[in-house]
């Protein structure tokens, strides 16, 4: 299944696999594999999959690093139909506790397979492994793919199944044209093990759900928000490009002028809380994309101006010589046990070649203690 973000692929196998299991036999074996490639994923599809397994007479288990021994890390956290704990998992006094429904990630699975106390759930579940799903596939490429297609066959091995016996359902971001639907299955027969011939890709799109203009319009006046024909506009763009930016939505509502962020995100945040008998009058999600930085530097001039409200004076994330902020630029040579600096950038590495905390104030005893201090392109006249 390949298809935007939040557009109901997790149903789209879901579904099938809840209707498979519960037509089956319900013995103590695992029936399904839902591999994610993040933790984080599979906590936010707990409450569907528990309220499907509720009605299904259905069990599943979250087995990561997170999972507890012999009781849940989170026990509020504990959903219905859920089994909480790497014990219940394994089920080695056969209690009949283990599930037929297993959440978990690659790496987890490395170790589920070699790991001695999980053979027998694997051994006595040996022929009855009937579905493997694959969410966020194309989130694997290069080695990481091809460490996966071999993960897929010792898993079939294990589990003493051949892939022709076994039902795949793959989730993927969107692709474009048939072009990439070919490509994508391609990809996924590879992983899978599976002819191409088996392979159907199945894409979706996007319905816009009819709404009265005229009731819209009257509580759109009355709540001070844009007309409905600007919202109307705004709707239908929204659906039939890739993406908009705040931006350019204010700009639809409101024109140009006085915009700023927070009154934009205020704005679309009072329009997404409408809706007519439960159709929503925009929705819309917005991607974050977060930049992470390689370093934190702080001037050690305790006589710094820059303030920053801890130890040091101007702090930055960007490396440099001197501080913008420096009254001295030369300070008395000291020696190597008594040295100070004024108003350079440094970077110093401790003898055990982790960075000094940002929170230990850099002294002359701090600085004697240290293996090195590097200074970041600074001339020889300056060094210590």
């Amino acid at each position: 299944m390949t298809s935007g973000t939040g557009s109901g692929k997790t149903e789209c196998f879901m579904y099938p696999v809840i209707s498979d299991l519960f037509e089956q036999e319900k013995d103590n074996s695992i029936q399904a594999l839902f591999l994610y490639p993040l933790n984080a994923l599979m906590e936010d599809q707990k409450k569907r999959l528990s309220d499907y397994c509720g009605k299904a007479g259905l069990k599943y288990a979250v087995y990561n690093g997170d999972t507890g021994e012999f009781r849940p890390n989170s026990p509020q956290d504990l959903m219905p139909n859920e089994v909480g704990t790497r014990k219940e998992i394994r089920d080695i006094e056969r209690t009949g506790t283990r599930p037929q429904i297993l959440l978990t990630n690659p790496s987890m699975l490395e170790y589920i397979m070699v790991r001695q106390r999980d053979q027998q759930m694997i051994q006595e579940s040996a022929g009855k492994l009937r579905w493997i799903v694959i969410d966020e596939a194309h989130t694997y490429s290069g080695s990481a793919a091809v460490e996966l297609a071999y993960q897929i066959k010792r898993i079939l091995d294990a589990f003493k199944v051949k892939a022709e016996d076994v039902r795949f359902a793959c989730t993927s971001a969107t692709i474009g044209g048939e072009e990439g639907a070919e490509s994508l299955a391609n990809f996924i027969a590879t992983i899978t093990g599976q002819d191409v011939s088996q392979i159907k890709v199945i894409g979706g799109s996007r319905e816009i759900p009819k709404l009265d203009t005229a009731s819209l319009d009257a509580e759109l006046r009355e709540k001070q928000l844009p007309s409905a024909q600007k919202v109307m506009a705004l709707r239908e763009k929204i659906n039939s490009v890739a993406g908009m930016s705040l931006h350019d939505m204010w700009t639809n509502l409101m024109g140009s002028g006085g915009y700023n962020i927070e009154d934009a995100l205020t704005l679309l945040d009072n329009l997404c809380e409408l809706d007519q008998n439960g159709k929503a009058v925009l929705s819309l999600r917005a991607h974050f994309f977060m930049r992470s930085i390689s370093g934190l530097y702080g001037c050690a001039n305790e006589n710094c101006k820059g303030t920053s409200g801890t130890p040091y004076g101007h702090l930055t994330t960007y490396k440099g010589s001197t501080c913008s902020n420096a009254v001295l630029r030369f300070w008395k040579s000291y020696s190597a046990s008594d040295a100070t600096v004024l108003c350079s950038w440094v970077r110093v590495t401790l003898r055990l070649g982790r960075l000094l905390p940002m929170t230990t104030p850099i002294t002359r005893q701090t600085i004697s203690r240290l293996t090195t201090v590097k200074w970041m392109k600074m001339p020889t006249s300056q060094r210590l």
